[in-house]
């Protein structure tokens, strides 16, 4: 028995031991909210990291080149980059955001150095590309920074995650018909996200069919209760004469 009995301890400490070796580093987490962002709409990150204190954010695009340090006491950050103002301005097309943490030193390997001309990346002292070249394509510096970060002599952590600026819009699959004191029923698609208000109006087809007043209706908000690109929770209308 007693045999046994050590035999399964050095079992059990072969096996703490193999797990403690394939357990992974620190580790880095992200998401954006919204991945597919329609102009206008607040743009945020949230993530966990295994190195609590600050998190850096890049973010590169057509007409954004910026680094933005958000806090991550406990290891965990939420935080909303832009505001609706700053992203209607934001082109439509891809943008890059790289998120990297400080790695076990708390320190982050790259800063950034603006001069006259341009805002360069720095390692340790040293330039090594223009964020902001206008003659570099943005997808090419996104690309150059995730290798910088991700060199054998740097800890910090590093991830990328794309989203896609948008016009907003809202489409019907029809148009609904009816007559004088029916509900009128109309669902559709949009790539705005659940929950936010959506407002309507009511127009005759003619200036004949309501001579007193151009609008027949106007609607309090209503809301899109689906996912992206999904259908649009049915909206029940008082059909005006």
């Amino acid at each position: 028995m007693k045999n046994k009995d050590l035999n399964l301890i050095c079992c059990a400490a072969a096996i703490l031991i193999l797990y403690m070796a394939v357990t992974p580093a620190a580790a880095l987490t992200a998401q954006v909210i919204p991945p597919i962002l329609p102009k206008g709409l607040p743009l945020s990150v949230s993530g966990q990291t295994d190195n609590p204190g600050e998190v850096a954010v890049w973010i590169i695009g057509l007409t954004c080149h910026d680094r933005l340090i958000i806090n991550a006491p406990n290891g965990t950050f939420t935080e909303e980059l832009f505001l609706p103002k700053t992203t209607s301005q934001f082109s439509s097309g891809q943008y890059f955001l790289i998120i990297e943490d400080t790695g076990p030193d708390g320190k982050f390997a790259l800063e950034t150095v603006t001069d006259d001309e341009n805002t360069m990346v720095h390692y340790l002292g040293q330039p090594l590309f223009a964020l902001d070249d206008a003659g570099t394509s943005y997808s090419d510096t996104a690309m150059a920074l995730s290798e910088a970060l991700d060199r054998p002599d740097i800890d910090d952590r590093s991830l990328m995650r794309i989203v896609l600026v948008e016009e907003p819009w809202v489409r019907f699959d029809q148009n609904p018909n009816g007559h004088p004191g029916d509900l009128l029923r109309f669902a559709g698609s949009t790539n705005l996200p659940p929950n936010y208000e959506i407002h309507y109006s009511i127009l005759p087809s003619s200036v004949e069919s309501s001579p007193n007043d151009s609008t027949l209706k106007s609607g309090r908000p209503f809301l899109s209760d689906s996912p992206l690109n999904t259908n649009l929770k049915c909206l029940l209308c008082e059909y005006f004469t």
